[in-house]
């Protein structure tokens, strides 16, 4: 899924009421009313990993498996600097140089 994009939805299958979501090993509030569900409406690098948990004595909580999004980002912004006088119509970058230089 791409970073600020996708949207993601899991589902909690317990036979709990009042079941609990965690979102990068936080307890998170922001799902449907029967807390069974988590929406994820802009999905990001920082949703991961997700986990439903469900209490089972006051205060003891068990939790799920983690569920490890893949989320594909790229940079912000590229930025390509180079002086035409030395291209001769070919431009060539090496993944990881800064283009200082060139």
């Amino acid at each position: 899924m791409a970073e600020n994009v996708d949207s993601v939805t899991a589902i909690c299958h317990t036979s709990a009421t009042d079941d609990k979501w965690y979102v990068s090993y936080t307890q998170v509030s922001n799902y449907d009313p029967d807390s069974k569900t988590l929406i994820i409406q802009r999905v990001s690098i920082y949703n991961t990993p997700l986990q439903c948990g469900m209490e089972i004595f006051p205060h003891i909580i068990e939790r799920s498996e983690m569920i490890f999004l893949t989320v594909i980002y790229g940079p912000s912004s590229v930025l390509i600097r180079s002086k035409p006088g030395n291209l001769n119509g070919e431009l060539t970058a090496e993944i990881g140089s800064s283009g200082d230089g060139v």
